[in-house]
């Protein structure tokens, strides 16, 4: 009977998801890895909780093993590209997207965050035409003392912007939109939409939100009114015209300065 040691692990984290999630991608060993991982004695497991392991069937001291296969075949680290089937993972992760390239992650370029572990961080940007998003390099004489490496994805952050069209002639004289002590949207201002319909437009404006799978989120369009009470001459009176306004699509992006790639929005339509 044949027995597996496990030898190092990969956790994938990605911040648009929530954690319980599994996510849309996978690790995969490169074509030039694939062909020596078995004849070697090694293998690798994928487990739905967004965790790959490494392990060994033969006994013996590792870093002798990971010496003979670099002498044999010029090797020296388990390499895997990022696949994933989703579109969008380009549209709501935190990658150029005005440039050609992918990330690169290094094992020897990471930091050590405990003992057996190290943080691969943001990865690099490589300028190029690739068919993979990144690239993870995870070298030998980093695994003989690395139980835990950790690959982390960050969600996009964006302008996000509110067009609010009044088609039912509602009371919008003092409109706003609240919800978060966060974020404090700007506008209104009124603009003409590229079908020629009036908007009131509310922006984030330099506060850019990061994108998620589920609403962190939670606005809400609301009017203020002057009213009378019986003790004060006059109040606010706040009422709600639209409960909860829609998080933004992901594939739904405006660049809006083609010169630096992080000025993006999300452009969302409102009609009350």
């Amino acid at each position: 009977m044949i027995s597996y040691t496990k030898i190092s692990e990969v956790k994938i984290s990605h911040s648009y998801f929530d954690l319980e999630m599994t996510y849309p991608i996978q690790l995969k060993l490169s074509a030039a890895t694939e062909q020596w991982v078995s004849k070697y004695g090694f293998t690798v497991t994928y487990f739905r909780d967004n965790i790959i392991r490494l392990y060994t069937q033969n006994s013996g001291d590792l870093k002798d093993r990971f010496q003979y296969v670099e002498k044999i075949t010029g090797e020296n680290a388990f390499v895997f590209e990022l696949v994933t089937e989703e579109n969008s993972f380009y549209q709501y992760t935190d990658v150029p997207v005005n440039e050609l390239g992918r990330l690169v992650f290094n094992s020897n370029e990471g930091t050590k965050v405990d003992e057996g572990q190290i943080d691969l961080g943001k990865g690099r940007f490589e300028q190029g035409e690739y068919t993979k998003l990144a690239i993870i390099r995870l070298y030998f004489k980093d695994i003989l003392s690395t139980e835990i490496f950790d690959l982390s994805f960050t969600a996009r952050k964006t302008q996000w912007n509110y067009y609010i069209i009044n088609q039912s002639s509602l009371d919008l004289s003092e409109p706003e939109i609240t919800g978060s002590e966060e974020v404090l949207f700007e506008g209104p201002e009124e603009v003409i939409l590229p079908n020629k319909q009036t908007a009131l437009l509310f922006s984030s404006g330099l506060t850019l939100i990061p994108l998620s799978y589920r609403p962190k989120y939670k606005f809400k369009l609301v009017n203020n009114q002057s009213g009378t009470g019986r003790l004060t001459a006059s109040r606010k009176i706040q009422k709600t015209i639209f409960q909860a306004l829609p998080n933004p699509d992901p594939m739904n992006l405006e660049i809006k300065n083609a010169s630096n790639n992080g000025d993006l929005a999300s452009p969302m339509y409102v009609y009350v």
